[in-house]
C-alpha cells in the first residue's frame, strides 16, 4: 500500500511540474527561464524540487510580480486541473497551495482513473 501511495505521490508531483511549467510558459520562454534562474539563485530550489518546496516557489513570484503573482498561480491551478481532468471550482480564490494541498489529499483519483482507463 505504501508502495502506491508513493508512487501516486510521485505521478501527483509530476503532473503538477507539469502544469507549472505550462503555466508559466504564459508569460514567454525567456520570463519562464527567468523564474527558474531566480528560483535557484535565491531560493535555491531546482525545477524538479518545486513540488516538495512549493512555499518557496509562491514566495519567488511573489517577489518578482508582487500582486500580478496570484494571476499567474491561477493559471497554473486551472492548468493543474485541467491535466487531473478535473473542473476547476468556479469562484475559487484559493492560493496555489491551497489548492495543490486539497488535491493532494484526493491523490487517490490517480489510481481511480488509471484503473478506469485500463478496464
Amino acid at each position: 500500500m505504501e508502495v502506491s501511495g508513493r508512487k501516486e505521490s510521485e505521478r501527483f508531483n509530476e503532473v503538477l511540474t507539469e502544469a507549472i511549467d505550462s503555466g508559466l510558459e504564459s508569460i514567454g520562454r525567456t520570463g519562464r527561464a527567468l523564474i527558474y534562474q531566480v528560483l535557484e539563485s535565491k531560493y535555491h530550489v531546482k525545477q524538479n524540487e518545486i513540488p516538495s518546496k512549493l512555499e518557496d516557489f509562491s514566495k519567488c513570484l511573489d517577489y518578482l510580480f508582487g500582486a500580478g503573482a496570484r494571476i499567474l498561480q491561477q493559471i497554473i491551478v486551472k492548468n493543474l486541473y485541467h491535466k487531473l481532468e478535473l473542473d476547476f471550482p468556479k469562484d475559487d480564490n484559493r492560493t496555489l497551495i491551497a489548492h495543490v494541498n486539497s488535491l493532494k489529499m484526493g491523490v487517490g483519483l490517480f489510481e481511480e482513473k488509471e484503473n478506469l482507463d485500463s478496464g
